[in-house]
C-alpha cells in the first residue's frame, strides 16, 4: 500500500484507487461507474478534491437513490463518506435531510 500511495501523486487518484480496491464490482461494467463510487464523488468538496468546484448535490440524492444492497451496506460501513456526504450537503438543508433520511433506513 506504501508503494501504491508513493505512486499515486494526486488525491483524487488516490481516493478513486482506495474506492476501486474496496469495490465488489466485477469490473465488466467499463466506463460507467458503480453507483457507490458516483456517490462518493459526487460528494467531494472543492477542500477534498482540487479538480471538483462546485458540489454535485443532486447527484449525490441521485446516487444514493441507485445503491444497490452491497453498495448500501459499504455506505452504512463507511463513517468517512457518510461524514463527506453531510458535509457536501451542509449548505442546501433540503437536500441534506432527503440524504439523512436515504441514509437511516435499515432493513429489518
Amino acid at each position: 500500500m506504501r508503494q501504491l500511495h508513493k505512486a499515486i501523486q494526486s488525491e483524487t487518484t488516490w481516493r478513486d484507487a482506495m474506492i476501486a480496491l474496496n469495490s465488489d464490482e466485477d469490473g465488466t461494467k467499463g466506463e460507467n461507474e458503480d453507483n457507490f463510487t458516483r456517490l462518493e464523488r459526487a460528494s467531494r468538496t472543492f477542500r477534498q478534491d482540487s479538480t471538483e468546484i462546485v458540489v454535485e448535490q443532486d447527484t449525490i440524492i441521485d446516487a444514493l437513490s441507485k445503491l444497490t444492497a452491497s453498495e448500501y451496506q459499504r455506505l452504512l460501513a463507511d463513517q468517512r463518506l457518510q461524514a463527506q456526504i453531510f458535509t457536501a450537503l451542509e449548505d442546501y438543508p433540503d437536500r441534506l435531510a432527503v440524504a439523512r433520511r436515504m441514509m437511516s433506513f435499515t432493513a429489518g
